[in-house]
């Protein structure tokens, strides 16, 4: 989560179409589609890594009131919004390979224990006192 490197590239079948030019046929161009369109929603340049708030995966977040919290491969975890600056807060999950978003269980300040709609990656939103996308 801190900025995507330009050679992720789509290695189908061994070959690498992202060094000649193309989409190619992997699903890789779709999606970063989604990634980017996710974190233009976020005050990205005014967030840091903070993984002390999770405890299996990464987070991103901007204190207060903006958290980013990524599951690797679903399952439970627990996550500290100790310093959420309101009780309200606001959380949606986001599936990165569809670009569409969830409901989440509501959460409160202090810990959370989470579970992951599936086994595949997925991405929480957190945000203090206002409504996520």
């Amino acid at each position: 989560m801190a900025g995507g490197y330009a050679t992720y590239g789509d290695w189908s079948g061994g070959v690498s179409y992202f060094y000649m030019g193309i989409p190619g046929p992997g699903k890789a161009a779709v999606e970063l589609k989604y990634l980017r369109s996710f974190f233009e929603s976020l005050p990205f340049n005014e967030m840091t890594p903070n993984d002390s708030l999770i405890s299996q995966g990464f987070c991103l977040a901007k204190l207060p009131e903006t958290y980013v919290f990524y599951l690797l491969q679903g399952g439970t975890t627990e996550i500290d919004l100790s310093s959420a600056n309101t009780d309200r807060l606001n959380t949606r999950w986001f599936d990165p390979r569809t670009g569409k978003w969830q409901n989440c269980p509501p959460l409160r300040k202090g810990k959370n224990t989470l579970i992951a709609p599936t086994e595949d990656d997925w991405v929480l939103l957190v945000r203090s006192g206002r409504a996520t996308k």
